[in-house]
This record gives structure tokens, sequence and C-alpha cells, in this order.
């Protein structure tokens, strides 16, 4: 599902089939999205190799940093297992958050970067939380897998 066919047309649930990119690294941003069933991996790339950054389940959101700002897209999310998303716009959410004063915002922009420099710090060392149960859940078969679907995606849309 590319965000930019979505954007003004809709927002609501929607069911995503494994291996679909939800977004790409890089990408800009519209929406946030929540996960009501299945599982979307999210992704960085970092000299020519993904490096697995979280598994997000049931309940967990996704796409929560661009609410503050507007940078575009700092990893990649792939759907892992069929899935149902609630797709929030973020201007829906913006507008929530006018009705706050000034100095909650200054707070969130904070927490949004640092948030964003925690990530990058995490990915420079190779730290995930992609663990379930002690056990690690990405082979080097599936990371594979996850670069050629990527690749593809971003040949599709010229950016490779």
């Amino acid at each position: 599902m590319e965000e930019t066919e979505s954007v003004s047309a809709f927002d609501g649930i929607v069911n995503m089939k494994r291996n679909a990119v939800v977004f790409a690294e890089g990408d800009s941003s519209a929406f946030v999205y929540i996960v009501k069933r299945g599982k979307i991996r999210v992704v960085k790339e970092s000299s020519g190799q993904l490096i697995s950054l979280a598994l997000i389940k049931k309940h967990d959101f996704l796409g929560e940093l661009t609410i503050f700002d507007d940078k575009p897209r700092s990893a990649s999310a792939i759907v892992e297992e069929d899935c149902e998303v609630v797709m929030i716009k973020k201007t829906d959410l913006r507008k929530v958050l006018k009705t706050c004063p000034d100095w909650v915002h200054r707070i969130l922009d904070t927490l949004s970067e640092r948030l964003r420099d925690s990530n990058e710090i995490l990915r420079e060392h190779g730290i995930s939380d992609d663990c379930e149960d002690g056990q690690i859940t990405l082979t080097n078969e599936r990371m594979n897998q996850l670069k050629d679907i990527l690749n593809a995606y971003k040949s599709r849309r010229g950016k490779i």
C-alpha cells in the first residue's frame, strides 16, 4: 500500500497481506497506523544491509514520529503476518493537538527528535527489540526476502 495513493481518499481499517510494504524509508508520511491484528516489521537500511528494528504487534502503533514533524520516514515497514490496521490521518491528529497549549507541542517535538536520535543510535549498534519469548525471530533468508521486497517496491516507484 502506497501512502500517497490513499492520502485524500481514505482513512480507516485496512487489511494488508504478508510482504506488503506499508511505507519505505524516505517516503513522505500521511498516516499513523495502529495494528488490530497481525504483525508488521520495521527495518532500517544500513551499508546495503537491513537491520530489524521492531516487530509491531496487535495494539501497537507505528509512524508516530511523523505526527510531530514532516520529516521523511526514518525506516521501512513490511507486513510480516497478514494484518488489519487502523490508518489515522496525520492531519486529523494534528487537529486534535491544536487544542493543546504551545508548551505541549514543544514537549512532543522534543520527544520526537529524541526518539529519532535514539533509533539511530540503536541502529548503529545493531540493537533491536526483535525478540519474542527470548528467540530471535528473523532468519537470514527472511532478511533477504525483505530486502528484495523493499527493492521491488522502490523500483516500482522510481526510487532506485
